[in-house]
């Protein structure tokens, strides 16, 4: 993987997307790179990776229906801010019985 510097290096570019996301009707804590998002329930964590131009949009596997539909909102959203940055939407793995 190429490393590509990302606006999101710019702390004022991710406190933009916190507040995007707030205007949005989210919940959301920042922590750095990292945003726990809400709407009713948890709906995903963002983890944001700069340095590769790249982030992660983490599914909460027990408000799944939810988090789906936030992921979309989310993802365009940090792609309306960095449309070259690439979205990974991870999916926690069946629980094994």
């Amino acid at each position: 993987m190429e490393l590509v510097s990302s606006v999101f290096d710019s702390a004022e570019k991710r406190r933009g997307l916190l507040y995007r996301l707030t205007e949005m009707c989210f919940k959301v804590r920042m922590h750095s790179y990292e945003y726990f998002v809400r709407a009713n329930k948890f709906v995903c964590i963002i983890v944001l990776n700069s340095l590769w131009n790249a982030a992660r949009l983490y599914t909460i596997p027990w408000n799944m229906e939810e988090s789906k539909r936030a992921i979309n909102t989310v993802s365009a959203t940090i792609q309306g801010i960095d449309p070259s940055i690439k979205i990974a939407v991870i999916e926690p793995a069946a629980k094994e019985n």
